[in-house]
């Protein structure tokens, strides 16, 4: 046992030994070498496992700071692969939600939702315009109207919010042309001419037809005309009804001229009120106490005002816009 102890602490020396030649020349070596031949054999296989164990075991063959610089480099190299796939799998799952919600808009039509267009049109109290609609519809506002024209794309409607007075010239086209006013009163056009009044402060609407085909809707109400007819919504009953009397009258103001139908002189204030831009005060009592029948060529409103106080006894006084028509039997009025 002794021995054996002895050879393999012998056997570190001559391993461990600082060159191959010195230790083959090593006497004790050559020695043990040939004391057996299974000793030769044994050496060698030692030999290669202490060559093979050196270089864990000599600090010259081993760098710390090297290794922990290859993990390092490992690990980076890894982090980065991992980021390049991560933000691979967000842009793909970016670009799938993107293309399904697009899919999603698509089927719901929203690609296909067009702005609609809108034009707005006004004549002020004392003026007078006319335009011509997006569509090729001629309208003629009296004063005090207001029109906003919007063409519907999605559902290929052409609608009117109106208020006021105006003649329409409808251009023929295959899109509904309707005309919304206060109270809920629709106006549904077939390709037509017409006249409408509808002004807010006005106890009623009223259309005259001059060709072609409108209908006049509110709530459960119908009434389609036909040219040459006269219809009226009246605000306070809700009611539809046809009216007598000439067309032509509804839209004289076109030529200038005031039809006088057993016009009050309540109505007849009103229409001044509005083409001459004025505000005009009735005497208590007076505002339906006469009515008047013919023609009035328009001039001024002091043109408008002689006329009315030769067919009746009344007299005004003007100050600026501001008119008063009190009756001939009060005090003497300066003008």
């Amino acid at each position: 046992m002794e021995h054996k102890k002895q050879i393999g602490e012998q056997l570190i020396t001559w391993l461990s030994g600082e060159g191959k030649e010195q230790t083959m020349e090593d006497p004790n070596l050559s020695s043990w070498l040939a004391e057996d031949e299974s000793h030769p054999k044994a050496f060698e296989r030692y030999q290669q496992i202490w060559e093979g164990a050196s270089s864990y075991i000599e600090p010259e063959a081993f760098s710390t700071q090297a290794a922990w610089n290859k993990v390092d480099r490992q690990i980076r190299h890894r982090q980065r692969t991992l980021r390049i796939l991560w933000n691979m799998g967000y842009t793909v799952s970016g670009m799938v939600a993107s293309l399904l919600i697009l899919f999603a808009l698509s089927q719901w039509g929203i690609f296909d939702r067009q702005p609609d267009s809108s034009v707005r049109l006004v004549a002020a109290y004392g003026s007078r315009s006319e335009a011509t609609l997006p569509d090729g519809t001629v309208v003629k506002l009296n004063s005090g109207s207001d029109l906003t024209y919007t063409y519907h794309k999605a559902s290929h409607t052409r609608e009117v919010q109106f208020e006021g007075e105006a003649y329409f010239d409808v251009a023929k086209g295959e899109d509904p042309f309707v005309i919304q006013m206060h109270d809920d009163l629709r106006l549904t056009v077939h390709g037509t001419s017409f006249n409408l009044q509808a002004y807010p402060n006005e106890s009623s609407v009223e259309a005259a037809l001059v060709e072609g085909c409108i209908e006049l809707e509110h709530a459960d109400q119908k009434l389609r005309m036909a040219p040459g007819e006269m219809a009226a919504f009246d605000k306070q009953t809700k009611a539809l009804k046809p009216l007598e009397g000439n067309a032509a009258h509804a839209y004289a103001w076109l030529e200038d001229k005031l039809y006088m139908d057993n016009l009050s002189l309540a109505k007849i204030s009103k229409y001044m009120e509005r083409r001459y831009n004025v505000q005009i005060t009735l005497e208590e009592g007076l505002a339906e106490r006469y009515h008047y029948n013919g023609v009035l060529n328009e001039a001024t409103v002091s043109d408008v005002l002689y006329v009315l106080s030769r067919m009746s006894p009344i007299q005004y006084s003007v100050k600026g816009k501001q008119i008063r028509i009190t009756s001939k039997s009060t005090m003497p009025m300066k003008k």
